[in-house]
């Protein structure tokens, strides 16, 4: 008898149930709030690499960004998940060898996450804020028009169907939210759409994600248009089930990084930086 697709993903579900239970044993009766915190990171870290191209990687760390070879260079604050494209240079340090913390050039980054064991309007709060943090540390914007080869060479005439603007979510095992609509959407569409945040991820069946308001469809384009209308829809495991969910959300992070590339690294920038190295 064959495998099914679904039975695939309940194979999942049933993993996301044990980190649920593991990451509440911690929080709760161990009161180890560092332990869950960290171990959830961890493996929502390996879920997603499980799901992505071999194409890209999946770390966590630090994003670096360098305006030209005479400028100070800026370290983002830290960042729970970071997709890196591995056709460009995508590492300029590793912090230890145990938690694999990596200091990323931006020119690389095409996806960045916050991780929560819980989502409410708390963590919500705080993971908008943070994100809106790291955008602006590192100049991270996401209506880039500009057309790429694979690779990281730009392209003015040629239209490759590449962009580089990164996807940016925020994504937890469990969510409290007892009514999305009048607690998520209403409560935080004008702050998730401002601060271009492409999709809040629950792994136990919940997905509220950015919606093209011509069409009412979740939307997948890589670069944000001034002239289009967008809101914030949700998804809960009341309607499609969490198989179906999680499916999706693995589906719109695909999709974006199909059609996302990495810049090449100016490498003067970085490794020959007269503000910092310059010894006379």
């Amino acid at each position: 008898m064959s495998t099914t697709f679904k039975e695939l993903y309940n194979t999942h579900l049933k993993y996301i149930e044990y980190l649920l239970e593991r990451t509440h044993i911690y929080h709760k009766s161990l009161k180890n709030i560092k332990e869950t915190g960290d171990d959830v990171e961890t493996e929502i870290r390996n879920f997603i690499t499980y799901f992505i191209p071999n194409r890209f990687r999946v770390t966590h760390g630090y994003i670096a960004y360098i305006k030209d070879n005479n400028s100070e260079p800026i370290i983002s604050p830290q960042i729970d998940l970071i997709i890196v494209d591995e056709l460009v240079p995508n590492k300029i340090f590793s912090l230890g060898k145990s938690d694999g913390i990596d200091i990323v050039p931006v020119e690389s980054v095409v996806g960045i996450f916050e991780i929560k064991r819980t989502l409410n309007d708390n963590s919500l709060t705080k993971s908008i804020t943070h994100l809106s943090e790291i955008k602006k540390s590192v100049e991270i914007v996401k209506d880039n028009p500009v057309y790429y080869l694979p690779g990281g060479d730009s392209t003015e005439d040629l239209k490759t169907g590449f962009h580089s603007n990164p996807f940016i979510g925020i994504i937890s095992l469990a969510n409290e939210f007892s009514n999305p609509k009048a607690e998520f959407v209403n409560k935080f569409s004008g702050e998730l759409i401002k601060n271009e945040i492409d999709a809040v991820i629950a792994l136990d069946g919940f997905l509220g994600c950015l919606i093209d308001g011509t069409n009412g469809n979740i939307l997948l384009e890589t670069v944000r248009r001034k002239d289009k209308d967008y809101w914030y829809g949700f998804l809960s495991n009341d309607k499609f089930g969490q198989v179906s969910l999680i499916s999706r959300s693995i589906g719109m992070i695909i999709t974006y990084l199909s059609y996302t590339t990495g810049k090449r690294m100016k490498f003067e920038n970085y490794f020959f930086n007269r503000k910092n190295w310059q010894t006379i």
